[in-house]
């Protein structure tokens, strides 16, 4: 179950987006690896917990977020490398959390993600995301993300992000 998670009326968007992140991390106030084996831990399961049980260092300003998370062994692929599918699932929630930024929450739907992997990062080091809002129209916003070692600075992805948003209750896909 997602937490409860509303905007505080005197308070602007850009300011509830770290306070959104840090409510995910404080969900999983476990580590990645005990959520991902307790079958009964609800929301959030997967790589959704994989990543918000070590998020830090959250930056928000209006049309990005910056933050780092530490590589663990249940981001690794079978060659020990950070798995591409968790870096997409931290381009979607991160540029998400961007598009938060420039108005609130966007509800929508991805319709397109994609992802161009460069390089590799191990267990136990750290990656920098920054993500980027690049537009936001009518029915679709589009954001940018780069994944990078934060030790070095190496350039390990970058995606783009698509969703639909509905500008009115009635916008249909």
């Amino acid at each position: 179950m997602t937490p409860a998670f509303s905007k505080k009326d005197d308070e602007d968007w850009v300011d509830c987006v770290p306070r959104w992140l840090r409510a995910m991390v404080a969900a999983t106030d476990r580590s990645p690896e005990e959520v991902a084996e307790d079958e009964s831990a609800g929301w959030p399961r997967g790589f959704d917990s994989m990543i918000f049980g070590g998020v830090k260092d959250i930056q928000a300003e209006k049309g990005r977020v910056v933050c780092t998370v530490p590589v663990t062994k249940l981001m690794l692929n079978r060659y020990g490398t950070l798995h591409g599918g968790c870096i997409a699932t931290m381009v979607d929630v991160f540029t998400t959390a961007a598009l938060w930024t420039v108005g609130g929450p966007p509800g929508g739907v991805s319709v397109d993600l994609s992802i161009a992997y460069m390089a590799s990062a191990r267990a136990q080091e750290d990656v920098e995301i920054e993500a980027r809002v690049l537009k936001v129209g009518r029915s679709l916003a589009v954001a940018s993300a780069t994944v990078r070692r934060k030790k070095d600075g190496l350039l390990l992805a970058e995606g783009r992000h698509t969703k639909f948003v509905a500008s009115s209750p009635s916008s249909k896909l």
